[in-house]
């Protein structure tokens, strides 16, 4: 029986011992699905979140992007950290009210969270960096499309 399972493991790269079985996996199937939920259905989300908050699409663009593996303790993929950074020019050196960027700020993240079947958002998953002008997007994504 054993055998069996160690020729069934080596099914797509012939080593039935390592995690290059199940890295192959996961780039054969995995990262694509990953990238299409990032990039077909999560980010859309993102820029919608800013156009209801802003009013036109002209008040935002992108960036920076910045996407880090997840690996567990076995070496196996188990999603992506995903960063994304949206320069807001007409928010570099707001000095208005706090508390009307708290408001704005937990508006975004509360319809992010609703798309909690498709990322982890977290209370600190936005940031409104007022400095620069930036608004920063911090989520994961788990590989296999589950929370």
């Amino acid at each position: 029986m054993e055998q069996q399972d160690q020729r069934q493991a080596a099914s797509m790269t012939g080593y039935p011992h390592g995690n290059m079985e199940q890295w192959g996996q996961v780039l054969y199937t995995g990262i694509y699905a990953l990238w299409d939920s990032i990039m077909k259905t999560i980010e859309p989300l993102i820029y919608a979140s800013l156009l209801d908050l802003l009013g036109n699409d002209g008040a935002f663009h992108k960036f920076s992007g910045q996407i880090t593996p997840v690996i567990n303790k076995d070496q196996v993929l188990v999603g992506m950290s995903v960063q994304s950074t949206f320069e807001v020019p007409d928010f570099k050196g707001f000095d208005g009210k706090k508390e009307a960027v708290e408001h704005d700020r937990q508006i975004i993240l509360a319809k992010l969270q609703a798309s909690a079947q498709l990322a982890r958002w977290d209370a600190n998953s936005v940031k409104f960096d007022l400095q620069n002008g930036r608004v920063v997007f911090m989520y994961q994504v788990a590989a296999g499309g589950s929370q």
